[in-house]
């Protein structure tokens, strides 16, 4: 895994740069200084991962060496780590006027937008504006190879969503959108539920692969964990509950409100969240 570190950043104009905004300490008091890191963790690791893939060459870049696009400056940061592992993720804003096409799956796909509705749970979708966003960027990297470690990627990228959940119900978020693999969508399908991953487009070339269109609710997202029963919904919320303990609950649907009261009440806040070594506030927002 090292190595394989190492070759994604070998390959960047301004290797040392990158990586030192890898291992910038995140300030823990000035708040200002703590946005400014993460935004440069998450946009340095992105781009380590999209140079490394070929989604991007040199003519993306910034002049510091980073890869930012139109929508960066209106777009959320999500970062985590642990011992092992980097990820980040993105949550990009809609304009208020076209809101759908001001997205980058609005803007460069064939989007169902009665399809989209229903996911929405409104009667027209162009009744959306600020609240539906596009989850956008995902990637994932190794810090150093471990005989012993067994981390893929899979772990922080369920805290990364479970902190993206909780955003979007802070924000009353109706819907989010995002374009991605066929293999990332079986893999949120079973994060969230399989009922939860709606296809709503036709698939295209998008950033130099095929990608398909989708639309996720994130409330019902929240409220199918909430109340599974099973085994599966119970792994699910030990990613889910610690993001929404003492969330601010009266604006949600009633029902809402109280399965996820019911949830977080006796939810011992020093268990899960110790053993993955995660600050779990870790947002930063850009614009």
């Amino acid at each position: 895994m090292e190595r394989k570190f190492e070759a994604k950043l070998s390959s960047h104009p301004n290797a040392e740069r990158l990586r030192a905004m890898l291992e910038r300490p995140i300030p823990l008091t000035d708040s200002q200084e703590r946005n400014r890191a993460l935004v440069d963790r998450s946009r340095a690791l992105t781009t380590a991962v999209y140079l490394d893939s070929g989604f991007i060459d040199a003519e993306h870049l910034d002049r510091d060496g980073l890869y930012v696009d139109k929508y960066s400056s209106r777009a959320t940061y999500f970062f985590a780590e642990t011992p092992s592992m980097h990820a980040t993720t993105r949550m990009i804003h809609s304009k208020h006027e076209s809101a759908i096409d001001s997205l980058p799956t609005g803007e460069h796909f064939e989007i169902d937008y009665e399809k989209l509705a229903g996911v929405a749970r409104v009667g027209d979708a162009n009744e959306l504006d600020g609240n539906i966003v596009e989850i956008s960027s995902l990637a994932a990297l190794p810090k150093k190879y471990r005989e012993t470690d067994t981390d893929n990627g899979v772990e922080i990228t369920k805290v990364l969503y479970a902190q993206m959940l909780r955003e979007s119900l802070d924000q009353n978020h109706r819907v989010w959108l995002l374009n991605t693999h066929q293999s990332l969508l079986r893999h949120l399908s079973t994060l969230l539920g399989r009922d939860q991953v709606h296809v709503i487009g036709t698939p295209r070339e998008y950033l130099g692969s095929i990608t398909i269109p989708a639309a996720i609710n994130p409330s019902l997202v929240v409220e199918s964990v909430m109340k599974d029963n099973s085994l599966i919904g119970e792994m699910k919320r030990e990613y889910l509950v610690p993001a929404l303990v003492d969330m601010d609950t009266a604006p949600l649907d009633l029902d809402l409100a109280e399965s996820i009261r019911a949830r977080t009440l006796d939810y011992d806040l020093n268990g899960r969240r110790e053993m993955i070594q995660i600050d779990m506030a870790r947002r930063a927002i850009v614009g």
